[in-house]
C-alpha cells in the first residue's frame, strides 16, 4: 500500500549495518531518520537529561530542544550515549520485546505493531518492532509514517486544547467572580438565619423546662402508684407464704414419719436376702443411712460403667469386684467406638452412666439401648467415687426388690430418683 501510494523512492533509507539473523537491531544501526521520533517518543525530557548526564552531556546549560538534537546525532554511532538509551529502553521496554520475539517474519512484525498502535500502546511497541531482526525496509518505513502522521494530529490535537484551555480559564474567572457574588448573599443569609435560630433556641429551651416539670410531676405519681400496689401485692404474697410454710412443715413431719417407717421395712427386706446373697460386700458410707453403715451386694451383677475419668477407672472397679460384682467399662465414645455401647449394655446387668464423661450421641444411644432391654441404669452428674459407690447401692437395691417384688415408696423413692438423674 505504501509503495503503490508514494513509490519506492519515499522509503526511507535501511538499517546501516545488517543484523545477525536472529539478533534484535541496535539504536546506532538504525536508520538516521528514525531516531528523532524513536528518542522523542520513547524518553521523557527528564530521563533524556538524566541519561545526557550520565553521559557527560552539559545538559543544565542545555534548553529541551537543543538537547533533544544533540542526543539524536550521537546516536549515528556506537557513542555512550548511544549505549545507555540502549540498555534503558531494553529494560522498559522487556515486556514489548518478549511479545514481538514471538513475531516472526516482517509482516508478523508490522500486523503486531498496528495491533499496538490501535490500543494506544505505542512507546514499547515501537521500540521492540524497529529493533526486530525480522523488520525490512518497508516495515520500518510503514511505522515511520504513521508515527509521523501520528505527531501531525498530536500537533492538532494539542492546538484544539489550547483553544479549549483558554476558553476555559475565562469561563473559570466568569465564575469565581460569581461564586465571590454568591458567597457574599450566603453570607447575609446565614448571618439573618443565625439570628432566628438563637431566637428559637431561646423559646425551645422554655417549652423544654416546662415539659421536664410536668415529666417529673407525673413520674411522682406513677411512682406513687405503684408502691401502692406494690404493698398489696407483698401483702398478699405474705399471707400465701405464710400459709404454704405451714403446709411445708407438716409435710415435712409426715415425710420424716414416712422415711422411719420405709428405713425399719427395708432393714427388714435386706437382712433375708443376705443370707442367701453370694459372697462379697463392700461399704456405703454412713451419710446415707443414719441408722448405721449398709453393706452392697451385688451378687455377681456385672456392672457396665460409661464414661467416668480415667483415673478413677481402677477405684471403681474395686468397688464393683469388693461387692462381689463384675465390672464392665466403656469410655463412651470418646476412644471407644459408638456401635459397641450396645453389644456392651447387652451383656451387662445393670449400667452406670457418668454423663459429664460421655459424648452427646453416646448419651442417647445408651439411654435407647436400656429402654429397650428393661436394663437398670443410673445417670451420674459427678463422676467421684462416692457418687459411683451409691449408685451401686441402689442397683444393688433395685436387683433385691425384682428378686422380692418389694417396691419402696416415699421419700427413699425421691432420693433414688434423683441419683437416677
Amino acid at each position: 500500500m505504501f509503495e503503490d501510494t508514494f513509490g519506492p523512492v519515499a522509503l526511507l533509507a535501511a538499517p546501516k549495518v545488517p543484523p545477525t539473523p536472529h539478533r534484535r537491531l541496535r539504536i546506532w544501526q538504525l536508520p538516521s531518520t528514525w531516531h528523532c521520533p524513536l528518542i522523542g517518543t520513547c524518553l521523557t525530557i527528564a530521563e533524556l537529561r538524566q541519561l545526557a548526564r550520565r553521559a557527560g552531556f552539559d545538559e543544565s546549560r542545555m534548553p529541551d530542544y537543543v538537547l533533544h538534537s544533540a542526543v539524536v546525532g550521537h546516536c549515528d554511532e556506537r557513542t555512550e550515549i548511544a549505549e545507555l538509551i540502549q540498555r534503558f529502553l531494553d529494560r522498559r521496554y522487556a515486556a514489548s520485546i518478549q511479545q514481538f520475539a514471538q513475531a516472526k517474519g516482517s509482516d508478523a512484525v508490522l500486523a503486531l505493531w498496528r495491533v499496538a498502535y490501535a490500543e494506544g500502546r505505542v512507546e514499547g511497541s515501537l521500540w521492540a518492532a524497529w529493533t526486530h531482526p525480522d523488520t525490512n525496509d518497508y516495515t520500518g518505513t510503514v511505522i515511520y509514517g504513521e508515527m509521523h502522521m501520528l505527531s501531525h494530529r498530536l500537533g492538532a490535537t494539542e492546538r484544539t486544547e489550547k483553544q479549549r484551555l483558554h476558553t476555559l480559564e475565562q469561563d473559570s474567572a466568569r465564575l469565581h467572580e460569581e461564586i465571590a457574588t454568591l458567597r457574599q448573599n450566603l453570607l447575609v443569609v446565614q448571618q439573618e438565619r443565625d439570628r432566628s435560630v438563637i431566637l428559637l433556641e431561646g423559646r425551645l429551651a422554655e417549652s423544654e423546662r416546662k415539659v421536664a416539670q410536668c415529666q417529673r410531676e407525673a413520674a411522682v405519681v406513677a411512682a406513687a402508684e405503684k408502691l401502692k400496689a406494690a404493698n398489696a401485692a407483698l401483702h398478699e404474697r405474705n399471707e400465701a407464704l405464710g400459709e404454704r410454710l405451714a403446709a411445708s412443715q407438716s409435710l415435712i413431719a409426715d415425710l420424716e414419719d414416712e422415711l422411719a417407717q420405709t428405713r425399719h421395712v427395708l432393714r427388714k427386706t435386706v437382712t433375708p436376702l443376705e443370707a442367701t446373697a453370694l459372697p462379697g460386700t463392700f461399704p456405703v458410707s454412713a451419710a446415707d443411712h443414719p441408722d448405721g453403715p449398709a453393706e452392697v451386694r451385688l451378687n455377681g451383677y456385672r456392672i457396665l460403667c460409661i464414661g467416668g475419668r480415667p483415673g478413677l477407672i481402677d477405684h471403681y472397679r474395686r468397688l464393683v469386684e469388693a461387692g462381689g460384682g463384675h465390672f464392665l467399662h466403656h469410655d463412651g465414645g470418646l476412644e471407644d467406638n459408638e456401635h459397641r455401647i450396645d453389644a456392651a449394655v447387652a451383656g451387662a446387668d445393670a449400667v452406670v452412666c457418668q454423663i459429664g464423661h460421655i459424648s452427646h450421641s453416646a448419651y442417647w444411644r445408651i439411654k435407647q439401648a436400656c429402654k429397650q432391654q428393661e436394663m437398670p441404669c443410673i445417670f451420674q452428674k459427678s463422676a467421684g467415687v462416692t457418687t459411683f459407690a451409691r449408685s451401686l447401692e441402689m442397683l444393688a437395691l433395685e436387683t433385691s426388690q425384682r428378686r422380692t417384688g418389694f417396691l419402696v415408696t416415699g421419700k427413699e423413692r425421691k432420693r433414688h430418683d434423683h441419683l437416677r438423674r
